[in-house]
């Protein structure tokens, strides 16, 4: 049986036989991309979050609202990442979840990775 897989918006596309081998190879790649950046991500909106100086009151909300997005968006993801940390295999439920999920994690990421650089491209126009 042959399958064409095509991960939408990074031009990705392979024809696999799955009898042969699994088509989650590549699709397994590009989710662990997705999540060790959406990962690194959070990591630097939590450091601009305790900042020093505090961010102010409308940059506090607005770096709140984009960890919400992407961990809204993302928490499939995370939730099998947990379950593999665990030992065990994510179940076909979850695995369905976090393929349903990958485009949308990704376009957070996207979003709150722009947000980030205009935030720091802000703060250097600030600086002496």
């Amino acid at each position: 049986m042959l399958l064409l897989a095509v991960v939408s918006g990074h031009g990705l596309a392979d024809a696999v036989d799955v009898s042969v081998a699994p088509i989650h190879e590549s699709f397994t790649a590009y989710g662990e991309r997705i999540f060790r950046w959406q990962n690194a991500l959070i990591d630097e909106l939590l450091e601009a979050e305790n900042a020093e100086p505090p961010p102010s009151a409308v940059d506090s909300l607005q770096l709140a609202k984009a960890e919400a997005r992407i961990v809204r968006s993302c928490q499939p993801l995370n939730e099998a990442a947990s379950v593999s940390a665990g030992g065990r295999r994510p179940n076909v439920r979850l695995q369905l979840k976090v393929a349903a999920a990958l485009r949308s994690c990704d376009a957070s990421a996207r979003e709150v990775s722009k947000f980030l650089q205009a935030r720091q491209q802000a703060q250097l126009k600030v600086l002496p």
